[in-house]
């Protein structure tokens, strides 16, 4: 088990980005393509503790999906960034390749204790997050402990 934290997440609205969660240790990959370029890929794992600490309420969602991985920057590539679009989730969706594993409202508890949230359990592909409000206002930072979830590996090369 693994604690990944803290993760800062500002609020968009409800069709907004959502966000590629890795632990902080891991740094992003390289654009590089030559032999031994290390890249970033979400893995499949078990979420077994979710803390939410947010300055506004809102609704927090975990999404099951894999964003992709490349040496090219830009939206949806997780190994150079954290960014997944509505729409890549959405069509992902669609597609069987993701799926909503958690949505809750939260309350703003800035000062106060977390809303603490146990066993959100399995996933196949990769974990992302989206907190939205109507502001959109405010952030929430959440921490997890799991087991799995990423990868850093040798990128072979073109």
């Amino acid at each position: 088990m693994q604690f990944w934290g803290p993760i800062n997440i500002n609020a968009v609205a409800a069709s907004g980005n959502a966000v590629a969660l890795f632990p902080n240790h891991v740094t992003v990959g390289s654009a590089d393509t030559t032999a031994g370029a290390e890249r970033r890929a979400q893995r499949e794992g078990v979420c077994t503790r979710l803390e939410v600490y947010s300055t506004n309420g809102g609704l927090l969602e975990l999404f099951d999906i894999a964003g992709l991985v490349s040496e090219i920057a830009g939206n949806n590539n997780v190994n150079l960034g954290t960014t997944l679009t509505d729409a890549y989730i959405t069509a992902q969706i669609a597609a069987g390749k993701a799926r909503k594993i958690y949505s809750a409202e939260v309350t703003g508890t800035a000062g106060d204790r977390p809303q603490l949230l146990q066993n959100i359990g399995p996933f196949v592909r990769g974990l992302a997050a989206r907190f939205s409000n109507a502001g959109p206002t405010g952030a929430a930072t959440i921490n997890i402990i799991a087991d799995g979830g990423f990868e850093k590996y040798e990128f072979g090369g073109l």
